[in-house]
């Protein structure tokens, strides 16, 4: 006899002998479990025992049913799960004499030891239903005598199904701020080869054909890109310490003005106000390169440079001139690296329309602000790839910002990345948003202490998303 319960009860006994045998405190709920699967299943667990109080005649039965309800109403929507049966000892023999099967569905027939605890665990796997959201699981008791007659019956809370904890809803994101001006640069050095003891660019002598392509490629985009405006720039010309420092201020500070009198008018930057340095004798650039090269006097060459005893810099020069590897190594191989331009070029960037913004993100990014991405990524669904990429971008071009990282941190729970999701809320700041963000990490790591007490702390903080994320945590703990 397959059972369907319809009209539920309250948690009181419907009908009651002057006995009151069904009463809560004689059936224990040692623990259930209700999770949902990635196959859109509920798998139901629940472990009761019959305590040694609950003892009924010999010719009564006992049926105890799982049930999902939506509430303990006549009116609510509700699913039975198989039952178990517990039959008194006469009930027992005149059932297997007669080998009648009253329950076919049954998952556990058995008769009840009076006096004595039985214990019994149940599971199942049903069907998710869009009812069964916030339901609740109920054990129903049921005690029938001679005839099937009901004599009592018994509604126990088990547990409620929740929804899924934590989901979109309970991550915090922040709107970054988008700046007054975006301002970017662009940076590099130039190599180019002078002839000796002169201060004009020839563009077709030795290598230089080749060292102002890499100009060009440098500049033209930004030069020829209608999104941008370059506003200011600065060329600091170095020069090697060969030959007398005074040769050298005016090798240096010749060179860097003629580099920029060409990329001036090169690209008609005339409007553009330059900075021009120069450093007459690379002392720096010469230590970094023994420091990483592996010289046979190595340590000879750094002394000289550090010593401070030599008070000018003809005078170190000279004692370099005096070791085994100055020619070859140093004059031939290293000197001609320390002549060199280093030039930056500084622009700002137009704001864009959130549609803009959408077609420069496919090509140039770089050109968009943290805040143009956010407002992009709202365009998408959430969760999805184009909405993902926005972010991870955010934070890869920014990588110390606060904002991007607490919102990289986000996508990251939302993909249950956890060890990433712990690096970004390192630098995410101290906000109400990443305490959120970091309790719901906590949530997920197990740590259920910290992290109701920082997604508490969020809450009074004023982030939405921690007030909703408490109030579940609440539920569960």
């Amino acid at each position: 006899m397959k059972r369907t319960i319809i009209a539920l009860l309250t948690l009181l006994p419907l009908t009651a002998t002057a006995q009151d045998i069904l009463t809560a405190d004689k059936i224990r709920i040692d623990s259930h479990q209700l999770t949902r699967t990635d196959k859109g299943e509920l798998y139901v667990s629940i472990d009761y025992t019959l305590t040694d109080k609950l003892n009924f005649s010999s010719n009564r039965m006992l049926t105890l049913t799982p049930i999902i309800c939506k509430d303990t109403t006549a009116q609510s929507e509700n699913k039975a799960l198989a039952p178990s049966v517990y039959y008194g000892r006469k009930r027992m023999i005149i059932q297997e004499r007669q080998q009648t099967k009253t329950f076919l569905d049954a998952v556990k027939i058995d008769r009840r030891k009076n006096n004595t605890e039985q214990s019994n665990s149940q599971t199942a796997v049903i069907d998710m239903q869009p009812w069964m959201e916030e339901c609740q699981l109920m054990l129903h008791a049921e005690l029938c005598g001679c005839g099937n007659a009901k004599e009592e019956e018994l509604l126990i809370p088990v547990g409620r199904i929740l929804r899924p904890f934590p989901t979109y809803d309970h991550i915090a994101f922040l709107t970054p701020v988008a700046p007054p001006v975006k301002v970017d640069s662009l940076k590099g050095s130039a190599y180019l080869d002078y002839r000796v003891n002169r201060t004009e660019l020839d563009p077709t002598y030795r290598r230089n054909p080749q060292e102002l392509d890499s100009i060009r490629a440098t500049i033209a985009p930004v030069r020829s890109d209608n999104n941008v405006s370059i506003t200011y720039a600065t060329i600091k010309g170095y020069a090697s310490p060969e030959g007398s420092y005074q040769n050298n201020v005016r090798l240096a500070s010749g060179r860097a003005e003629t580099m920029r009198k060409y990329i001036v008018e090169e690209y008609a930057l005339e409007g553009v106000d330059f900075k021009v340095s120069y450093e007459p004798e690379d002392w720096e650039g010469l230590r970094r390169h023994i420091l990483e090269g592996s010289l046979p006097q190595k340590d000879q060459i750094l002394s000289i440079i550090d010593d401070k005893t030599i008070k000018s810099p003809d005078a170190r020069d000279n004692r370099l001139k005096q070791l085994a590897c100055y020619k070859k190594d140093i004059l031939e191989d290293i000197y001609p690296a320390l002549r060199h331009s280093d030039y930056t070029i500084y622009y700002t960037i137009r704001d864009f329309t959130t549609e803009e913004a959408k077609e420069i993100f496919k090509t140039r990014p770089a050109q968009l602000s943290q805040a143009e991405m956010y407002r992009v990524a709202q365009t998408y669904e959430p969760g999805s790839a184009d909405y993902n990429k926005l972010f991870m971008t955010a934070v890869t071009m920014f990588p110390d910002d606060e904002a991007a990282n607490l919102n990289a941190a986000a996508i990251a729970l939302q993909q249950k990345d956890l060890a990433q999701a712990e690096r970004y809320l390192q630098k995410a700041g101290d906000s109400a948003e990443a305490k959120c963000n970091l309790g719901i990490l906590r949530w997920m790591q197990g740590n259920k202490q910290q992290a109701y007490q920082l997604i508490k702390q969020a809450a009074d903080g004023g982030c939405k998303q921690a007030q909703q994320a408490k109030a579940e945590m609440e539920k569960r703990m």
